[in-house]
C-alpha cells in the first residue's frame, strides 16, 4: 500500500505568502552565500588547529568557525522546506523523489570520500577509532548509519559525522513538514526539543562511559543527530519566518543585529551554555534578514561560488590542509615568521587548493550524480503516468 504522506503533503492548503512556490527549487543567492560562509568557518577552525595564534580574541573567533556546520544544517532545512512546498503539487511521489534526490546529491561524493581517505589515511588508529578502522566502520559509513555509534561516527571520512546527521534527518523531514505547518508549531517544537535532546544525550553518555573513553563519548553525544536535531528545527522556523518580503532597511538592521550577536557569542565562546544553539539562532536571524536584504558584504560572487562547491569543499579541505601543512613544514623560512602570518598563509593556500580540488570533484562527481538522480526520477515519473493510463485489465495483469 502506498504511503499516505505524499497525499497529505499534496493536499495541504496553499499558504498566504507562498515563498517556496515562487523561489524554490531554483538556487537562492543568499543561501548559496550562507553555505559559502559556513565552509569558511569550518576551514578557519581546522586551519587554526594546525597553526594556532596565542591571542584570546582570535582563538575565540576561530573556534566559532566550528559552528559553520550548524549553518549548513539550518540552510539545508530551509531549502528543503522550500523545495517541499514548491513540489508538493507537482511530484506524484513526493517523498520517494525527495529521498532519491537527496541520495544522489550526497552519496556519490561521499562514497568517493570513503575510498579516497581509506587510501590516503589508511586504517590505523585515530581519534574516533582508537582501535583502527575495520570493516564494520566502513560498512556502517557506507549505509549512513555511522552516526549512531561512538567509534564509527567520524572514523572513516573526516567530518563524516555531519553527513550521517544530515542523511538521517532527511528521513524525518517529510513528517516534520506535515506536522510543523505554522511558525507557532515550529517554535514550540524547537523549544521543547532542546531540553529533551540534551537530556537524551546526557543519559546516553552515562550509559556509554563504561565501554568507551570519556572524550570519545563526549564527542559522540555532541555530534549525533539527537543533539543536533534542534538546529534543523530552527531551519524550519527560519522557513516560516522567511515568508514574504521585509522592508530592506529593517532587514539590514536585523542582519546587523544577527552579526553582532554572532560576534558576541564567539567572544564568550564555550562559557556560553549551549553555545552551538546560540550561534545557530544568530545564523537564523541573519538568514531571515538576507532574504529581503542580501548585503553585498555577505552575498557576493565569491561566497556564492564557495556555496555552490561547499559540499565538495567540505570533503576535500581535510586533504588540502594536510598537503599545505606538509609543504609549509619543508620551507625553512616560515618557522621564524609571526604565528599570525603562518596561520594566514596556511589558511589562504588551503582555501585556494581546496577550491581547485572541489571544482574538479563538483564537476566530475557531484553534478553527474545529481543528473543521474534526475534521470531516475524522470523514468519513474514517466512509468507512473503510463501505468495510471492503462486499462483496468492491463493494470491487473501487471
Amino acid at each position: 500500500m502506498k504511503s499516505r504522506i505524499p497525499k497529505i503533503l499534496a493536499s495541504r492548503p496553499p499558504v498566504a505568502t507562498p515563498l517556496a512556490a515562487l523561489e524554490a527549487p531554483r538556487r537562492l543567492d543568499y543561501i548559496d552565500a550562507a553555505r559559502g560562509w559556513a565552509f569558511l568557518g569550518v576551514l578557519t577552525v581546522h586551519a587554526f588547529g594546525r597553526a594556532p595564534v596565542d591571542n584570546y580574541l582570535l582563538k575565540s573567533l576561530a573556534s566559532s568557525g566550528n559552528y559553520g556546520v550548524q549553518l549548513f544544517f539550518i540552510a539545508s532545512a530551509l531549502t528543503l522546506c522550500m523545495s517541499f512546498e514548491a513540489r508538493r503539487t507537482k511530484d506524484d511521489r513526493l517523498v520517494m523523489f525527495f529521498l532519491i534526490r537527496r541520495f544522489f546529491r550526497i552519496a556519490p561524493l561521499f562514497y568517493f570520500g570513503i575510498v579516497f581517505y581509506l587510501i590516503v589515511w589508511g586504517t590505523g588508529p585515530r581519534e574516533f577509532a582508537p582501535d583502527g578502522v575495520h570493516t564494520r566502520q566502513v560498512a556502517l559509513t557506507a549505509g549512513f548509519l555511522h552516526g549512531w555509534w561512538p567509534d564509527t561516527i567520524n572514523s572513516v571520512v573526516p567530518g563524516g559525522w555531519s553527513i550521517a546527521v544530515e542523511m538521517n534527518f532527511y528521513l524525518c523531514l517529510p513528517l516534520l513538514f506535515v506536522l510543523l505547518t505554522t511558525l507557532r508549531r515550529a517554535l514550540v517544537a524547537f523549544v521543547i526539543s532542546i531540553p529533551l535532546t540534551v537530556g537524551i544525550s546526557v543519559l546516553t553518555a552515562k550509559l556509554l562511559r563504561s565501554n568507551f573513553d570519556s572524550g570519545l563519548v563526549a564527542g559522540f553525544t555532541y555530534y549525533w543527530l539527537p543533539r543536533q536535531f534542534p538546529v534543523f528545527l530552527l531551519g524550519i522556523v527560519v522557513f516560516h519566518l522567511s515568508r514574504g518580503q521585509r522592508d530592506p532597511a529593517s532587514a539590514k538592521r536585523l542582519a546587523l543585529f544577527g552579526v553582532l550577536g554572532l560576534l558576541a557569542a564567539s567572544v564568550v565562546g564555550n562559557r556560553l551554555p549551549l553555545s552551538y544553539l546560540a550561534h545557530s539562532i544568530c545564523f537564523g536571524v541573519i538568514l531571515v534578514a538576507l532574504r529581503s536584504a542580501p548585503l553585498q558584504l555577505l552575498v557576493n560572487p565569491m561566497t556564492r561560488f564557495l556555496g555552490t562547491i561547499s559540499f565538495s569543499a567540505y570533503i576535500c579541505h581535510f586533504f588540502a590542509i594536510d598537503v599545505v601543512a606538509a609543504t609549509m613544514q619543508r620551507l625553512t623560512f616560515l618557522p621564524g615568521q609571526h604565528p599570525l602570518l603562518i596561520f594566514l598563509t596556511l589558511y589562504l593556500l588551503t582555501l585556494a587548493l581546496t577550491c581547485v580540488f572541489s571544482f574538479i570533484t563538483y564537476r566530475l562527481i557531484e553534478v553527474p550524480g545529481q543528473n543521474l538522480g534526475r534521470l531516475i526520477i524522470a523514468a519513474l515519473s514517466k512509468r507512473g503516468r503510463t501505468t495510471t493510463t492503462l486499462p483496468a485489465a492491463a493494470e491487473g495483469a501487471i
